[in-house]
């Protein structure tokens, strides 16, 4: 039940038994699995064969808006119609189509079937809000195609009042064309941002329940978003009025991305004028020559990350038991050189070089700015190429077209927009190279590797207490490592230089212990430091573990 909860794919069982060993002993302190070592089924055995997860009456009222769907309709709502939660209602909203979007919609009996004239998507779910009689609204698009548990995740992730809204991943299906296959891994596609493992910043419309009360509460969707950005505004609107968002992973829909290259560059073309919109609703959310400001961690293509998920906690001594890898904002340098903003400061750069310098010189610049600009896009594509399937040569081609001109549309558009709407951003700039709270300390240039043997079962933890001690009383500064550092402790010397630890202890026989521990200078500065420092540190170490009790069997240079 509670791996059905998480909506998890499966689980496995560390031992069926409670039959343990560990250097050769047996450990018997502990009753853990499934039988007795005598091979007798515990309760948990025959609970496990028969989960009965909690019956759902949550009424949900799915709102389905289209506009022109008719190619992607039918798929929709036939996923819709094999849903396995009991409770719920599909609603229709066409939004003026022109194509066979009512009669498809028409022709499934558990639909209902509403038609306005073409206002735009945020009518068309604030009709579906006004229309819908469950607790729960659930939107998607006409291009996806729900799982069959995706209401059963969602009804599951509203466990708590605080929850306001929920929404899970949305993945391409089977591409209909080699194109869409290019697209599907091209950026710019909706992604959910999240805080942690459970909260998000940011849920796509495409994917997204939310409480019909505190949707009401906040006024509904604002109608001025046409075409995107509405998921934005009424997810950080619902933040503001005090309600959290949840993320839950096994609610997903398999979502469409556009089939033509013209219809994926038009999409972007409509992200960069919802960005506008929502500068001018959201000013403090954005800055100057970049899109929006998020706190978590932005999960879309691999190539357009904008967040290093690489924070991990390792807990004092590395003795975290379980550890996250949600990271801090982190951008790179090449992130900046692509996009609108880069082309045109090349260009004005080019035309000073050209009248005041020197025609040549300006062009060798201009190429340079260009070679960067082409670059980046190439280390975009070669991030996402691992998700084509066999990819040709003219795959990649269009792929790093893509990765190339999807900024530059996407910031032209918004850039017009805030012209045009005297939208002006006034949130902080993330400048690159920024560093992220998690420390850089297993990064280092040289090091050296000496192991240690105790047979009367002595480790690394004994060792590090040992060492912590000389140190202190040998007025080398022991700084103590948080969970954030990938090592132990990092001891820094009278001249500064710094010297990450890191240490892991084996299990052998009974009582048998081998113990490496790896000590080298960080940075360049001690680096140049190490000779005058090399044999002190050596000392320390040899001094710590005979004084612990630990054997040298040997030194290795990294």
């Amino acid at each position: 039940e509670e791996v059905q909860r998480a909506g998890l794919a499966g689980n496995f069982w560390f031992s069926y038994t409670d039959e343990w060993y560990r250097g050769g002993e047996e450990i018997s302190g502990w009753d853990f699995g499934l039988v007795t070592r005598d091979r007798i089924a515990k309760q948990a055995s025959s609970l496990l064969q028969n989960p009965k997860p909690n019956a759902q009456t949550l009424k949900f009222s799915v709102v389905v808006c289209t506009r022109n769907g008719a190619s992607t309709l039918r798929q929709c709502l036939t996923a819709l119609r094999q849903q396995s939660h009991p409770n719920y209602e599909v609603l229709v909203i066409d939004d003026g189509s022109t194509d066979d979007t009512a009669a498809i919609a028409k022709s499934f009996d558990f639909t209902r079937y509403h038609h306005q004239e073409h206002a735009g998507l945020s009518v068309a779910r604030n009709l579906g809000m006004r229309l819908a009689t469950g607790e729960i609204i659930a939107y998607t698009d006409d291009d996806c195609i729900p799982d069959e548990d995706w209401l059963h995740h969602l009804a599951l992730a509203f466990d708590d009042p605080q929850w306001v809204a929920v929404g899970g991943p949305n993945i391409p299906p089977a591409p209909r064309s080699s194109t869409e296959i290019v697209v599907a891994a091209a950026p710019g596609a909706p992604a959910h941002v999240l805080l942690n493992d459970t909260e998000a910043e940011h849920l796509p419309g495409c994917n997204l329940a939310i409480r019909k009360a505190a949707l009401e509460a906040i006024g509904g969707f604002r109608e001025v978003f046409t075409t995107a950005g509405d998921d934005v505004d009424v997810c950080w609107r619902l933040q503001a009025a005090g309600g959290k968002l949840r993320f839950a992973p096994a609610a997903f829909v398999w979502h469409h991305r556009r089939f033509t290259v013209g219809a994926y560059l038009r999409q972007q073309r409509g992200y960069g004028r919802a960005e506008a919109l929502l500068i001018k609703s959201h000013p403090d959310r954005f800055a100057w020559f970049g899109g929006a400001r998020w706190r978590g961690a932005i999960y879309g293509n691999i190539g357009e990350t904008a967040h290093q998920l690489e924070h991990i906690q390792f807990g004092q001594f590395g003795l975290a038991p379980f550890q996250c890898i949600y990271g801090q904002e982190s951008q790179t340098a090449w992130t900046w050189v692509s996009g609108l903003p880069w082309i045109i400061g090349g260009s004005l750069v080019t035309l000073l070089f050209v009248s005041l310098i020197s025609v040549p010189l300006g062009l060798l610049l201009f190429a340079l700015m260009g070679s960067a600009s082409g670059t980046a896009a190439w280390l975009a594509m070669q991030q996402s190429r691992f998700t084509l399937s066999s990819p040709t040569l003219s795959h990649q081609a269009l792929l790093w077209f893509l990765c190339f001109t999807q900024p530059i549309i996407r910031d032209g558009a918004r850039l017009i927009g805030m012209i045009r709407l005297q939208a002006w951003p006034r949130g902080k700039m993330t400048w690159p190279g920024r560093t992220s709270i998690r420390s850089s300390s297993h990064s280092t240039l040289t090091s050296w590797q000496s192991a240690y043997w105790s047979d009367q079962g002595i480790g690394r933890e004994e060792f590090l207490l040992k060492l912590r001690e000389l140190a202190l009383l040998r007025q080398i500064t022991w700084r103590e490592a948080s969970g954030d550092h990938s090592c132990d402790a990092i001891l820094i010397t009278a001249n500064g230089a710094r010297y990450p630890l890191l240490t892991v202890t084996e299990y052998h026989t009974a009582k048998g212990r081998l113990t490496r521990i790896r000590l080298g200078p960080l940075g360049i500065g001690s680096l140049l430091s190490c000779l005058w420092n090399r044999t002190q540190m050596d000392d320390l170490v040899q001094t710590a573990a005979r004084e612990c009790g630990l054997k040298g069997v040997g030194i290795a240079k990294r």
